[in-house]
């Protein structure tokens, strides 16, 4: 059974997604390229939705390590964990 505190952070990690998902869907991006900034920019739209920070983006790197680690830590609360055995049984590892 989850901990009070357990569940206070899932609701924490909830509001920030959904915090960070609504900015995304009201990003203006420009394209930069080695020729200076273009006059064209996209935004995602219902019909060509944007997932994500995008290639290049400062914050990515960020974001991958904030959601491996929250899908990390679940997964270590809800799985009964790995166990490897070598085919002479001689080693072993949990």
């Amino acid at each position: 059974m989850p901990s009070p505190t357990h569940n206070q952070a899932i609701w924490s990690t909830k509001a920030a997604t959904h915090s960070l998902g609504t900015t995304w869907q009201h990003t203006t991006h420009h394209i930069k390229t080695g020729f200076g900034i273009a006059n064209n920019t996209y935004t995602s739209s219902p019909d060509m939705p944007l997932y994500g920070a995008g290639q290049g983006s400062v914050i990515a790197c960020l974001l991958w390590a904030l959601i491996s680690t929250i899908i990390l830590n679940m997964m270590t609360t809800i799985s009964a964990g790995l166990h490897f055995e070598s085919a002479c049984g001689l080693i072993l590892h949990k």
